[in-house]
């Protein structure tokens, strides 16, 4: 018998894949949408800025060029929604979103098998070449949290702009196990690669 946070999870699961779009829209990345917002989109679209200046901003990176929100209110197809905006951008351009969903329970199986699930509603409804990694999370300086993602390259901005992850966090940490479905934009693209973790 399936629990309510289980069918919760399932129906998430079958809601992104038979939202996505049409393989004759895959090549433009404004088309992936979580809760109804895409990268490039501007926040004020959906908040107004006196709500977006009271979100708890968070700078993971050395480099503080972007800052995280959090959104976890009338959200549907997730459990909360995290943007990255770029420091003093008043027009509060998304330029990362993804969608979560939290496993507290630590189950990493489940984690595992619905990341495959839309890995692999992604390669059949869009054709987009997949890859593979695995490895430490950066922000767990032990070594003990790991991840597993799949990343899909768009070849309209020749990036991996897509990617969908299982986050393994360890027990000494106060986080749950993570799926993530995650949009960036290309400027956030070159921004992890070049500058966030040095």
């Amino acid at each position: 018998m399936l629990y309510l946070s289980e069918m919760k999870r399932l129906l998430t699961i079958l809601i992104l894949i038979f939202t996505l779009p049409t393989p004759s829209q895959a090549d433009d990345i404004r088309d992936f949408q979580i809760e109804g917002m895409s990268i490039r989109d501007s926040l004020l679209d959906y908040f107004s800025e006196e709500e977006i200046k009271i979100k708890n901003k968070k700078y993971h990176y050395s480099s503080k060029k972007y800052y995280q929100i959090r959104i976890d209110k009338n959200v549907n197809q997730y459990e909360l929604v995290t943007i990255h905006l770029k420091d003093k951008d008043k027009k509060y351009i998304i330029h990362n979103i993804s969608g979560v969903i939290e496993y507290k329970n630590k189950d990493k199986k489940k984690c595992e098998n619905q990341m495959e699930i839309i890995k692999d509603s992604i390669i059949g409804n869009l054709n987009l070449k997949a890859v593979f990694d695995e490895g430490n999370l950066s922000w767990d300086k032990t070594g003990k949290s790991k991840f597993k993602r799949y990343s899909f390259l768009m070849s309209s901005t020749n990036q991996y702009n897509i990617s969908v992850i299982c986050q393994f966090w360890d027990v000494d940490t106060p986080f749950s196990y993570v799926l993530k479905t995650g949009i960036n934009s290309e400027e956030y693209n070159l921004f992890l690669i070049n500058k966030a973790y040095r």
